[in-house]
């Protein structure tokens, strides 16, 4: 990454309950030093060394400066895809729980249990906005895909989230599952790069579609 600072600032408190543990918000254009981090310090947990790998690094912070700083079109970070900034940011969360968790079949587990939460609020997006499921729809779609008997009040949160948010489970679900498998098909295609050399090419394509997004990476990795 080029030189670069960032500040934090709390969320005001009448925005805690509704707010979301923290986000990376805001930056100029022309230089490296505006990017800022709110916390809500009622969120804070102990997942949240992993909210930071998505948030900061080497999340939207990461993603954003290293685009800004090899991109010569500034539309492509101007107006860049929400599925591609979510996507990498909610991939690389998943990457970094081998920093926080040791035991190797614990990390596995959990990043299975947080992958399937981003796809279902996914699936719950296209249900609910496209498809018009009421909340007994989803709650039954729930209850039969994890074999278990769910009530409303259970699905209610995600629910309430994606009928106030249309669209805002699938630019996580959809994104990470397009950056994922983007990264997997190249991975297989080039065993011997490094994961460094993976992310690189990755970061380096820049803010286009999937399908260009590869055909540049194996472009840079052969």
């Amino acid at each position: 990454l080029p030189e670069h600072s960032y500040f934090t600032m709390d969320v005001p408190e009448s925005m805690e309950e509704n707010f979301s543990p923290a986000a990376y918000l805001g930056y100029h254009l022309d230089n490296f030093d505006s990017n800022m981090i709110i916390t809500n310090q009622a969120n804070v947990d102990s997942d949240f060394g992993v909210t930071c790998a998505h948030e900061g690094y080497p999340g939207h912070m990461f993603q954003s400066v290293y685009t800004r700083s090899v991109c010569e079109h500034p539309y492509l970070y101007i107006a860049d895809s929400v599925g591609y900034v979510e996507g990498w940011a909610t991939y690389v969360e998943n990457y970094c729980f081998k920093y926080f968790v040791t035991n190797e079949t614990a990390m596995v587990l959990l990043q299975a249990d947080n992958e399937l939460n981003v796809l279902l609020f996914a699936r719950l997006d296209i249900g609910i906005n496209w498809e018009g499921w009421s909340l007994s729809d989803c709650t039954t779609y729930l209850s039969d895909l994890l074999g278990q008997s769910l009530n409303d009040s259970a699905v209610e949160h995600m629910y309430n989230i994606v009928t106030n948010q249309p669209g805002y489970g699938v630019k996580y679900g959809i994104g990470f599952l397009n950056t994922g498998l983007t990264i997997q098909s190249v991975r297989e295609q080039f065993p011997d790069a490094t994961d460094e050399e993976i992310f690189t090419a990755y970061l380096n394509a820049l803010p286009l579609t999937f399908e260009m997004i590869e055909e540049r990476m194996v472009t840079a990795l052969s």
